[in-house]
């Protein structure tokens, strides 16, 4: 369920929420990102909160979650500006499982969809060469 609310409360309340995230307040970020997307799911600013959710799990070393909150993002938001973005992490988070099959469909996806000169595409190439590599 969606809360209509006034488009500069719901800025307002997303930039509270990634506020925390700069803060390293991260209990607090996820917890305020979690509720914006439950309160604002069809705003402009829910796919970043979700793709945030996804960021924060993953600098937490919590990789199952991350690919999860990564997901949502990619099936939830899918005109989001960070669908690229969450399918990059979701490839990271899968390589750090050792989940090498998923981690290469991830990152060739992006590799494929993407200018071969976007920073995203270069991302998911640089780390699919590092995994041929380590093969």
């Amino acid at each position: 369920q969606s809360v209509s609310a006034d488009p500069e409360q719901i800025q307002t309340e997303y930039q509270n929420a990634f506020n925390l995230i700069k803060a390293r307040r991260y209990d607090a970020a996820m917890k305020a990102l979690a509720d914006f997307v439950n309160k604002y799911a069809n705003s402009d600013y829910a796919g970043n909160a979700q793709y945030w959710l996804g960021e924060l799990n993953f600098v937490r070393r919590n990789f199952k979650e991350a690919i999860v909150e990564f997901n949502k993002v990619v099936i939830s938001y899918p005109k989001s500006k960070k669908v690229h973005d969450a399918i990059l992490k979701q490839g990271f988070s899968y390589y750090e499982l050792s989940d090498w099959e998923n981690a290469r469909k991830s990152l060739a996806e992006l590799t494929k969809s993407l200018p071969g000169d976007s920073t995203i595409a270069k991302l998911a190439d640089e780390r699919l060469k590092k995994m041929k590599k380590e093969d």
